[in-house]
């Protein structure tokens, strides 16, 4: 009695959160730009049903930028609103980005796989007082974590 009671809650269970079971969620971490200044990326790729993977966030943390002959660094998360397709295993997407007064726009490109995901990231903006804030092609890579 309790064995069919456990079965038909684990029935139900499957039942009302289908697309959680089915969806599995990939996590990455690794160094950005050589790792200078402990830079580092952190991203999440989910894929329903083992096909159709989105990347749902990409986070860059200690990226180096040049404000106008001084040194500054940048970190922030990208939740792309419309989810970034990966089509055999490449994506690339831009955004706009509003931190305080500046802006900037981060363009990001990649492949990924099961194990690894590796591309470039690029930030261009404007801050006060600065009208050319740029990182330039900064290349990083990440093991699944």
């Amino acid at each position: 009695m309790k064995r069919s009671v456990a079965v038909v809650a684990a029935v139900l269970l499957l039942l009302v959160f289908p697309a959680a079971v089915l969806a599995k969620f990939i996590a990455y971490h690794g160094p950005a730009a050589a790792g200078v200044d402990n830079a580092d990326i952190d991203m999440d790729v989910v894929l329903k049903h083992g096909h159709h993977p989105k990347l749902v966030r990409f986070e860059f943390n200690n990226i180096p930028i040049s404000e106008c002959g001084s040194q500054a660094w940048i970190s922030n998360s990208l939740q792309h609103p419309r989810q970034l397709q990966i089509s055999k295993g490449k994506f690339h997407g831009k955004q706009k980005l509003h931190v305080g007064l500046a802006t900037y726009v981060v363009t990001l490109s990649g492949h990924v796989s099961h194990q690894t995901a590796a591309g470039k990231l690029r930030i261009k903006g404007t801050e006060p007082g600065c009208s050319n804030v740029d990182t330039g092609s900064l290349a990083w890579s990440a093991p699944a974590v």
